[in-house]
């Protein structure tokens, strides 16, 4: 019983030191890609139950700068103002761009950032 006990502790403990290194190649390669483009540009569709409920885009820039469309609303920052627009009431909502409150968007936080707290 302890071998078959000490045998599936050391397999869990390989395919865990593997799966982390497996993971540590992407993110490096995901970071060199990154280091060399200035923008990327997303399409992407959210569904629910098998149903696409929004489509949209999301447009990263270097520096905090993005831009947030789908088919009622557009969220965006230069890094300086963040703004929404809501064109079914055509209202403009304008603030000072807070890196806390809107790194969700900003394609270095989730590069450098977010890897690193989930690990």
């Amino acid at each position: 019983m302890k071998k078959i006990f000490l045998t599936g502790f050391i397999l869990l403990f390989i395919f865990t030191l593997y799966a982390q290194s497996d993971a540590n190649s992407i993110l490096k390669e995901l970071r060199n890609k990154f280091n060399s483009i200035n923008d990327l540009t997303v399409d992407y569709s959210q569904k629910a139950g098998g149903k696409v409920i929004l489509n949209g885009k999301i447009i990263f820039k270097k520096e905090n700068k993005y831009r947030v469309e789908n088919k009622n609303q557009i969220v965006g920052s230069d890094g300086v103002a963040a703004w929404n627009y809501n064109s079914t009431q055509k209202k403009y909502i304008i603030t000072n761009y807070d890196s806390e409150s809107n790194s969700i968007y900003s394609i270095n936080y989730l590069v450098y950032q977010l890897p690193n707290e989930c690990l």
